[in-house]
């Protein structure tokens, strides 16, 4: 189901948001409840592991097994950032992206990897450069505003000042209701 090379940024985004509002997010958000929907509609588990990858390698990976597919993700940042990397691995398996990583050896050195191979691997990157990479990220920013994680909003009044308001009125715009 991956995007056709969008032609520009605003083409990539649209079709993001499309297909991100056919994705099940319940609010309050909740990783574990996200998974176990996004696994029901996919036909199997999807399992969250927090890893402590090493400093240069992927901030994720997802490992597409034939019964479960594996997300492991950084615990060296914030929860809400580890659910912004989740959704980019999802976002890899929404859109049908076929490609397999082979360099692997050095992340988790001392375990057998053989069952990894032939199958699909994504690894997050900051290479959005390559089509894949940010279309992922492009789904997984739609997702993302979906679940309202960076949601901040005060429960004070608006800023005073007129152009905090609009500066803030402008990053409002586009927010999924």
């Amino acid at each position: 189901m991956g995007l056709k090379r969008p032609p520009n940024s605003r083409t990539a985004r649209v079709a993001c948001e499309k297909i991100a509002r056919t994705v099940t997010i319940r609010r309050p958000f909740q990783l574990d409840v996200f998974l176990r929907d996004f696994g029901d509609a996919r036909g199997k588990p999807v399992v969250f592991l927090p890893f402590p990858l090493p400093h240069g390698a992927p901030s994720g990976l997802t490992f597409s097994l034939d019964d479960v597919d594996i997300v492991v993700v950084t615990d060296t940042v914030s929860r809400p950032h580890q659910c912004h990397i989740v959704f980019h691995e999802i976002a890899h398996l929404l859109l049908g992206h076929k490609r397999g990583i082979t360099q692997l050896g050095g992340l988790f050195a001392g375990l057998n990897l053989d069952v990894l191979k032939d199958r699909l691997v994504h690894a997050r990157t900051a290479d959005y450069t390559e089509p894949e990479e940010f279309e992922a990220e492009t789904l997984a920013s739609a997702l993302t505003r979906r679940a309202r994680l960076w949601d901040a909003r005060p429960a004070t009044p608006p800023p005073a000042d007129p152009l905090i308001r609009r500066m803030s009125a402008a990053f409002e715009h586009g927010r999924d209701q």
